[in-house]
């Protein structure tokens, strides 16, 4: 499932990376949730947003495939501060129920001597 070693950024296969929090030291333990952080272009998270099951799942970021998307919310900077090309994403994952939490996160450039 990890493109290197554990605890480290790894390749998606539709792009993005992904980063697996209970794999990191330190990190949460699986008992609390399967934490994930994906990093995605615009682009990619256009196919993210379109169907996040399927995403997550055609790309295994998880052990466990995921059953349902239960709680989502999306950020995106003020007006004043343009939105750039990538994305944060915190997915939570229910090893019990396989279920899905995301929330997610446009990165902004900030303005010039702001």
């Amino acid at each position: 499932m990890s493109n290197g070693k554990e605890g480290t950024w790894a390749s998606l296969k539709s792009g993005g990376k992904v980063l697996r929090l209970w794999q990191t030291e330190g990190g949460p333990s699986l008992s609390v949730a399967e934490i994930a952080i994906l990093w995605l272009s615009d682009a990619q998270y256009k196919m993210f947003a379109k169907d996040q099951k399927a995403f997550l799942n055609s790309n295994g970021v998880f052990p466990a495939k995921v059953n349902k998307m239960i709680a989502e919310s999306t950020v995106t900077p003020k007006s004043d501060y343009p939105g750039a090309d990538n994305w944060m994403v915190m997915v939570e994952h229910d090893g019990s129920t396989s279920n899905c939490g995301v929330a997610s996160m446009l990165m902004f450039h900030p303005k010039p001597g702001a």
